[in-house]
């Protein structure tokens, strides 16, 4: 597990809601200077990066397989690493990540607004050209970190590089798993297979779980279609790229 520099290796989940929390307000008690210098995905990237190379020099690392698993933001960073620096990566696993970039979350998160009814299309379109601008004045300044919304620009851009491009040019086993109540990757990832087809790429395994969320918690729903429980299924996928990886 590689830490981001500014932050804490392992959290209670108080410690995570706060620092969530303190991502939307600019709470500097959560987002210090090292953290906010040092999130972005070239810093990310390079520290797997050194990690990986050091752990193959050891002589007790069997270097047949060696294995890069990342999800969510990680996704991001081992399609990056994978693609453009370590060829020492035998096998890749990715979850709950986007095919596409990340700053269109945003986006999505509008438009969903709208269908959950907390607010109009009219509104969600004013918000969505502002995100146009805001887009505008990241790639104006994409490696800036004392301008930011939450992220600092440096980090909204490099994360938001187009993941499909890396993906594809992975050669080596790729393994990506994700849910389908994950509505912001689901669609994307769903796609996925056509891009990988059209290229005659046969190294993808595309595993979608049912009605799990970003995290792997299975989604129970009444015949009204409202959430009424939530199971923690995460051991069980992990379980299934372990047996992936045996293959």
């Amino acid at each position: 597990m590689v830490q981001k520099l500014g932050t804490r290796l392992v959290a209670d989940s108080t410690y995570i809601a706060k620092f969530e929390e303190g991502m939307k307000t600019g709470d500097t008690t959560f987002l210090n200077r090292k953290y906010m210098v040092n999130n972005n995905l070239d810093k990310a990237t390079s520290q797997c990066n050194q990690v990986i190379n050091y752990l193959i020099k050891q002589t007790w690392i069997d270097t047949k397989k060696v294995v890069f698993c990342g999800g969510s933001e990680g996704f991001t960073v081992g399609a990056n690493l994978v693609a453009n620096f370590n060829k020492s990566i035998s096998h890749t696993i990715l979850f709950s990540g986007h095919a596409g970039r990340r700053f269109e979350y945003e986006i999505f998160r509008n438009r969903q607004a709208v269908k959950d009814g907390k607010i109009s299309a009219e509104e969600a379109q004013k918000q969505i050209d502002q995100l146009y601008k805001g887009w505008e004045d990241v790639c104006k300044y994409p490696k800036s970190v004392d301008k930011s919304f939450g992220d600092t620009y440096y980090a909204w851009h490099s994360f938001s590089t187009k993941n499909l491009d890396n993906l594809l040019k992975i050669n080596t086993p790729l393994y990506i798993a994700y849910g389908t109540e994950d509505n912001e990757v689901t669609i994307a990832l769903d796609y996925l297979p056509l891009e990988f087809i059209e290229k005659g790429k046969k190294n993808l395994t595309l595993k979608a779980h049912i009605n799990h969320d970003h995290q792997f918690f299975e989604l129970k729903k009444d015949d009204s279609g409202k959430i009424i429980d939530r199971i923690y299924r995460g051991d069980e996928v992990a379980k299934e790229w372990m047996d992936w990886l045996k293959q």
